[in-house]
């Protein structure tokens, strides 16, 4: 009963005291003054969804910050085209000619099929732009479910492009008018298909063959397709009418996956093409197998090596799926991966993904394991990601990507060990999950691929974002290269294209001009930036409100974690003296002492890129400060009677520190806690601007990073002045407070 007489009086003495203390603060104007500004900044942070109508990850769509070509046409029965656009390219050219985008197709599973030739407009600035012209209706067979075209002759045709096709159970080469010229049906309905062709998009290529596997249960199908034709005496002479072989290879268990197809095209030796194979992922086993093709004698003086058969498929090697302990994976992904020294088109690894997470490297022509590392980026925040499939690229480089909720992360891997390059850095983190194959764009020498969101990105083959597009009311079909457009200045310009949710048509240049950041205002989406954009199409208000979150974080909990170290210091120092005091003191000293940027930057550097790194950073450099002022303050206390009397009255060295000596000096605490908020929010932003900070935390520290890195300082007011002025604002209310509370604990300074 006494106990809990004796905690309701202490409570009503604490509010007694804040109520006595916020009568004397609130005559402090500079307190009030903070205080408000600090208030606005919190109700920035906790209703930031309210405040603006976009994420910190919006950006910009495409028709706002690109100026470059983009058209859209309206679909007739909109909702019944859901498989992405394909380009056709005029490749049947005289020699030296450019290959140009000449129409868009779409088609879909109901036997419909529309062919958009494409003109070509030159705009004010002398570019060549393209537009749709009124679309030529084809019917198809029933039930396909993909269709590329070759790219190259097929069989006997002449000056046209071919297409191949596939349903559920048949396999179709359609002619230059969508007839279909063969029909094979399989056996068995298509799990898996591989397709190598002369396809610039995903692979070198290799123009003579195009190949093509189907696979179910343990069965696969490969067809081989020469698809040149010979010039012999100015007479067009059709080689193969029919696949050049038709081969079907049974293994030892359910493939589970794609296979992979290699041919080469330069290795003939006493008259076979030599060398290639078709590697199948089974449920237990990697299993090659190979193959060679005869060349006809009688063409060689003439310049051509014109296959005549195909000898039958022989099992070449077989690794089960173990890694380098011994443990069994499942594969999930695989292709193929060239070393730098090789020349395009030898793949001399064979890569595999798998669910553990590994990337396993194999040698393409015995099968022995090359390597076995993990699939690891390099920030420490990204945890629990999937790795979910492998691509091989133009510059020799294996794509891959990793899945992470609902964001993709997508990484350069270099084929030779099977890691993501630079240590883990080359990656970049992207909203959504993917939903495209990475192709080449040829024009801007760049990685073009879409997600979920309904983002485009343009990828380096680092895979930094060099560029991003954003399709106005989200993507129906993933994106789908297009090709290539010559443009006036001789430029390749390249083309991609989509379905989007509301039924059009769209296409877009991926080498447009980006003329962000922009200024505030309204733009053609209909979008209105009150603050304007950054570099990279992300508005300005958004991160700057969002930014109050991290600036409060950072702030507070730095502040309140070096100051409590610093106080339980100076309170042990101060209390104990003798040698504990000299010890602590020294510490003290050599951190006082210490060039603090420099070590902020060293640590920060070390530790690594991360928000609460940064946190700990700040917190253990700055409460050496602190430490020595509460010292003194304990030592002036220790002195006074009431310490005197409380020691003759038997109180512990314990209850002297805690009950007597703390509550005094914690007013002491408080007020250079408030001190210490300004700092920690000018020491974030001062490593976010050198390099230091988070790159995917929201802070005004790394807004003032990326104008810097990107070069606007100077021509993007608008950029520069709000992180400027809100970290200014913010810095100096928490000091105004300091002030302010400054006077509430010290009588001396009211009387002034």
């Amino acid at each position: 009963m006494a106990q809990s007489k004796k905690w309701k009086e202490s409570r009503r003495a604490f509010w007694r005291s804040m109520r006595n203390g916020w009568q004397i603060y609130k005559k402090s104007k500079i307190g009030l003054v903070g205080l408000g500004i600090i208030l606005m900044f919190v109700i920035m942070a906790v209703f930031a969804p309210f405040l603006t109508p976009y994420t910190p990850y919006y950006t910009a769509p495409s028709v706002d910050i690109i100026r470059g070509d983009i058209y859209n046409v309206s679909l007739q029965n909109s909702q019944s085209w859901d498989y992405p656009p394909v380009g056709i390219m005029n490749y049947v050219t005289a020699p030296g000619a450019n290959i140009n985008l000449t129409a868009v197709m779409i088609y879909n599973s109901q036997g419909m099929a529309q062919v958009f030739p494409v003109g070509y407009n030159y705009s004010s600035q002398k570019i060549l732009q393209i537009y749709l012209k009124s679309p030529i209706n084809y019917s198809i067979p029933r039930g396909i479910t993909s269709l590329y075209e070759t790219g190259t002759y097929m069989s006997s045709f002449s000056n046209a492009n071919t297409y191949i096709a596939n349903s559920s159970k048949d396999f179709y080469i359609f002619d230059s008018n969508l007839k279909v010229y063969r029909n094979y049906s399989l056996p068995f309905t298509i799990e898996y298909k591989s397709i190598f062709y002369n396809n610039p998009f995903i692979m070198p290529s290799v123009g003579q063959y195009s190949l093509i596997s189907f696979s179910h249960a343990n069965q696969t199908i490969l067809y081989i397709f020469y698809n040149r034709q010979l010039n012999y005496f100015g007479m067009l002479q059709p080689i193969h009418l029919n696949p050049l072989a038709k081969l079907y290879i049974n293994t030892s268990s359910d493939v589970i996956n794609s296979p992979l197809i290699y041919l080469n095209p330069n290795d003939i030796t006493n008259g076979y093409l030599n060398t290639s194979e078709i590697i199948i992922p089974t449920n237990d086993s990697l299993e090659a197998y190979g193959f060679n093709i005869k060349m006809n004698a009688g063409y060689e003086a003439l310049g051509y090596n014109v296959p005549s058969n195909v000898s039958k498929t022989y099992l070449n090697w077989k690794v089960n799926y173990t890694d380098n302990g011994g443990k069994s994976f499942r594969l999930i992904s695989l292709t193929f991966g060239y070393d730098w020294g090789d020349s395009p088109g030898i793949q001399s690894t064979v890569v595999v993904g798998t669910d553990t997470n590994e990337i396993i490297g194999y040698s393409r022509s015995d099968g022995k394991m090359v390597y076995d590392n993990y699939f690891v980026i390099s920030n420490p925040t990204l945890r629990d990601y999937k790795l979910e499939s492998l691509y091989p690229t133009q510059g020799g480089l294996i794509f891959a990507y990793a899945s992470l909720g609902d964001r993709s992360i997508i990484a350069s891997v270099k084929p030779s060990t099977g890691k993501v390059q630079s240590n883990g850095t080359f990656y970049n983190v992207l909203e959504g999950k993917m939903n495209s194959i990475p192709t080449y764009d040829v024009g801007s020498s760049r990685y073009i691929t879409s997600t979920t969101a309904g983002d485009v990105y343009l990828l380096q083959p680092n895979m930094k974002i060099n560029q991003t597009f954003s399709i106005l009311g989200g993507m129906r079909t993933p994106i789908n290269g297009l090709g290539n457009v010559l443009s006036y200045t001789s430029q390749m310009g390249y083309y991609y294209g989509t379905i989007t949710n509301s039924g059009k048509l769209y296409l877009q240049e991926t080498i447009g001009t980006n003329i962000a950041p922009l200024p505030p205002g309204k733009y053609p989406s209909g979008n209105t930036y009150i603050l304007g954009t950054d570099a990279y199409g992300r508005d300005i208000w958004t991160w700057l409100v969002y930014g109050a979150r991290a600036e409060l974080v950072v702030g507070i909990v730095a502040a309140i974690s070096s100051v409590l170290l610093g106080t339980f210091l100076g309170l042990i120092s101060g209390f104990y003296g003798g040698w504990v005091d000299s010890l602590l003191m020294r510490i003290t000293d050599i951190f006082l002492s210490l060039p603090g940027l420099v070590i902020m930057l060293i640590l920060a550097a070390s530790l690594g890129p991360n928000i609460w790194n940064i946190i700990f950073v700040i917190a253990i450099l700055s409460w050496s400060g602190i430490t020595r002022i509460i010292r003194a303050q304990v030592l002036s206390l220790k002195s006074r009677a009431f310490i005197d009397a409380a020691r003759i009255s038997g109180a512990s060295k314990y209850r002297l520190m805690m009950v007597h000596i703390f509550p005094n000096v914690l007013p002491l605490t408080f007020l250079y806690m408030s001190f210490g908020v300004s700092g920690a929010i000018i020491t974030e932003a001062a490593l976010a601007f050198l390099g230091m900070g988070d790159p995917h935390a929201v802070t005004w520290g790394m807004m003032l990073q990326y104008l810097w890195t990107t070069g606007h300082v100077l021509d993007a007011p608008w950029w520069l002045l709000p992180p400027g002025i809100a970290i200014t604002l913010l810095s100096l209310a928490f000091y105004l407070v300091g002030r302010a509370f400054d006077e509430v604990i010290n009588p001396r300074l009211r009387r002034r």
